[in-house]
């Protein structure tokens, strides 16, 4: 189990960061804006995990 959760949060952080780098070079607002969305959940998820140990994918 925990090997699978080590992987989540990795594959989590790698599409944090992703993601941040999309969302500089997107020239559409309401694209950008969805992807913000997804980032704050993501970035949620990952506050979460180093808070309780448990990382929940949705």
């Amino acid at each position: 189990m925990e090997n699978t959760t080590t992987k989540a949060v990795e594959l989590a952080k790698l599409r944090v960061a992703g993601l941040k780098r999309a969302i500089d070079d997107e020239p559409s607002a309401d694209v950008k804006a969805a992807m913000l969305t997804y980032l704050r959940r993501e970035e949620d998820h990952l506050s979460d995990y180093a808070v309780t140990g448990i990382y929940e994918e949705d």
